[in-house]
């Protein structure tokens, strides 16, 4: 079945290329760096290293009678789960709109979205979704992206005051990779979507990489706090 694309989703793929390959991306590696980086967001490293651990072990209790995506609906569940109990506390809101869950900051101007990858921190590789991005994602980053050139300023500001609050914040990823059981993640906003996939990011925080040592001693798993009560947002718009 052929499906009819807008012109505006062409045009904002066209502008997808161009800046993929105008903007440098902003690579943030060093704990030091990236626990002043994340100051922004509110949270610490240490807490985002909770969301892949936990994310990793519920990937890892499935066993062979489950169905054959269990691995992949057990992460991206926990995984929801528990980047809502780290970003929440931070004045985050649940927010569940078409078919995206997600958290948002409404004064920071920003959403985050958890997203399993084939591969997470590294410099020379960026990461690809293991499910391609549809449509519906593909707005999501798009209407959020900022005007390309200056002479697109003016056309940029009357189209971003058409969208709500929500579409025109910044879309970020928690990209999480799992590979040979073991698990990577970083924090990054990607500048658009060509053909399904991210097309680059303009800035990646490497949350959890294949080179961390003794991260297990940074997260107490057995946690005996109460699990946080939750009110979502939940919008068919």
């Amino acid at each position: 079945m052929h499906v009819k694309i807008s012109p505006l989703i062409m045009r904002d793929r066209f502008l997808t290329r161009v800046r993929h390959r105008v903007l440098k991306t902003k690579i943030v590696t060093e704990p030091q760096d990236v626990d002043a980086r994340l100051a922004a967001f509110g949270v610490r490293r240490q807490d985002l290293l909770q969301i892949p651990l936990l994310a990793l072990g519920a990937r890892n209790d499935s066993v062979p009678f489950d169905p054959r995506t269990a691995k992949g609906q057990f992460s991206y569940i926990y995984g929801v789960r528990a980047m809502r109990q780290v970003f929440v506390p931070a004045g985050y809101e649940v927010v569940s709109r078409q078919n995206i869950e997600s958290v948002y900051h409404p004064s920071a101007g920003r959403k985050i979205m958890f997203q399993t990858v084939d591969c997470a921190c590294l410099e020379s590789q960026i990461p690809e979704a293991i499910s391609e991005i549809g449509t519906g994602k593909e707005t999501v980053i798009q209407k959020s992206s900022g005007y390309l050139f200056e002479e697109m300023q003016q056309e940029d500001e009357l189209r971003r005051k058409t969208l709500s609050d929500f579409d025109r914040a910044e879309a970020w990823y928690l990209c999480t990779a799992f590979v040979n059981e073991t698990v990577t993640c970083e924090l990054s906003r990607p500048e658009g979507v060509i053909d399904k996939q991210f097309s680059g990011f303009i800035e990646r925080i490497f949350i959890l990489s294949g080179d961390d040592a003794g991260m297990s001693k940074l997260i107490n798993l057995d946690d005996d706090t109460p699990p946080l009560e939750i009110k979502p947002q939940i919008s068919k718009r």
